[in-house]
């Protein structure tokens, strides 16, 4: 117990060093077409820019299912800090 509890909290150390880690400004976004929903329970993912430890890529928008139990999709971001930008990720409120 001990052993994954030590193994947690250095994943969630990493995770956090990797997530806070500054970023040159990312371009301007695209402006996508949003196609139609599959269905009711979808909700639209906008694309957005990631770092690729080179320079930034395109991932392209896409549906995803609505999360149970939770009321709205907050969209990933690039955001600027003190040091640069960092993303943001998505997430259910």
């Amino acid at each position: 117990m001990k052993t994954l509890l030590a193994a947690l909290i250095v994943l969630i150390g990493l995770a956090g060093t990797v997530a806070a880690q500054p970023y040159p400004p990312p371009p301007p976004l695209y402006q996508e077409v949003i196609p139609g929903p599959p269905g009711p329970r979808y909700v639209w993912q906008p694309g957005h820019w990631v770092w690729n430890g080179y320079g930034y890529a395109w991932v392209r928008g896409h549906y995803i299912v609505v999360q149970p139990h939770y009321h709205q999709w907050v969209h990933g971001h690039w955001a600027q800090g003190p040091n640069g930008w960092f993303w943001v990720p998505g997430h259910w409120t």
